[in-house]
């Protein structure tokens, strides 16, 4: 598949010291080209590593943009204050803040709240410990009833997100379900592509998904829990192929990491 070893994508306003000098710089800047490029040369002039840049809301051109940038000092001597004075004679640039680490092990940037998309809507992201609460622990003490719960909230959702993919132009199952491909990479759930795709005017619907790195799956195998594991996703699927259809869908997990496969499939089934 498309970037099939793409590389991890790193959490750039949460940081861990790990006993090096890392301070965040929040600058606020005019957007218009060569800002960036500014910016970065001043770092680049006293040897200061760039470790991740946080942009804030999309703003127009001319307008003043929030950015953070993480930087490792550890093997430079150049006090901050000087780094702010050379960051502030851009005739782009128009403040400087310095972010410490708040507390011994943490950085993190507190400039931008909450985490939105380019249309301005809100994400929210869950740590590995809260998707083993979800995968591992709920369905411990719940069972069966933890997978149907997990099926039917993401059944609900998935009949949600239809919705949104129609208001922003998206009318056709096929490009929901692409649309729901790419949203689910970018939002590091899994990245998955169509296999096969047929819906006929007598409303026969058959669908194959290949889902590669599952959350819920990686986490059930990490677990020792053999699949088939995915409940939620599944029942995502079934709910946006609802509401685009008005249809009721079965979607089997035919292959899935966690019983040894080397990814998961959903067989979509009307």
């Amino acid at each position: 598949m498309e970037n099939e070893k793409a590389a991890s994508l790193l959490l750039g306003n949460l940081l861990y010291t790990d006993n090096r000098r890392l301070i965040g710089f929040h600058i606020r800047a005019i957007n218009k080209p060569g800002a960036l490029a500014d910016i970065a040369s001043v770092f680049k002039e006293y040897g200061v590593n760039i470790w991740t840049i946080v942009f804030g809301s999309r703003v127009k051109a001319g307008e003043e943009a929030s950015i953070t940038i993480m930087t490792d000092l550890s093997d430079t001597k150049i006090s901050l204050e000087e780094l702010v004075k050379k960051l502030m004679k851009s005739d782009k640039v128009t403040h400087v803040d310095i972010i410490h680490p708040q507390m011994p092990m943490i950085l993190t940037d507190t400039y931008h709240f909450p985490v939105i998309d380019d249309k301005g809507l809100r994400y929210i992201l869950i740590p590995e410990s809260g998707m083993k609460a979800i995968v591992v622990d709920f369905m411990k003490k719940f069972g069966s009833t933890a997978q149907a719960f997990l099926f039917h909230q993401g059944y609900i959702i998935g009949e949600s997100f239809g919705e949104h993919l129609k208001n922003i132009g998206i009318k056709d199952l096929k490009n929901a379900l692409k649309a729901l491909m790419l949203f689910s990479m970018a939002l590091g759930r899994y990245k998955g592509k169509i296999v096969s795709f047929s819906y006929s005017i007598n409303g026969r619907i058959k669908v194959i998904l290949d889902i590669y790195d599952n959350w819920e799956c990686s986490i059930a195998k990490k677990h020792d829990i053999k699949g088939p594991a995915s409940h939620y996703e599944r029942g995502k699927v079934a709910g946006l192929i609802h509401y685009f259809t008005g249809k009721d869908v079965k979607v089997v997990e035919t292959e899935c990491i966690a019983k040894g496969d080397t990814h998961c499939r959903f067989v979509v089934v009307l």
